[in-house]
């Protein structure tokens, strides 16, 4: 399994919980990269949420770090990206 399919699979059982306790999560995708620099080191940004406004087709994008390579670590990333795709950026 790639990298990328497992963090898909990852971010649809954290939706599950999301939808649980009631929040709506808008249109997302994710992906593993290295989040944009914005005046901070690339190995400190672990994650970041883009604003739908940035997506050509109004998608939040979603990126985890690809210096991460602990899975637990991983997930608080993403749940923590999703709260802000959730609540706005």
């Amino acid at each position: 399994m790639t990298r990328e399919k497992w963090l898909v699979e990852l971010a649809e059982k954290l939706e599950v919980i999301f939808t649980e306790h009631g929040a709506t999560l808008p249109k997302y995708r994710v992906t593993c990269g290295f989040p944009s620099k914005g005046g901070l080191s690339k190995l400190r940004t672990l994650g970041q949420c883009w604003s739908d406004k940035a997506s050509a087709d109004d998608t939040h994008e979603l990126i985890v770090s690809m210096t991460l390579d602990e899975p637990m670590r991983i997930a608080g990333v993403l749940a923590h990206e999703m709260v802000h795709a959730a609540v706005g950026v």
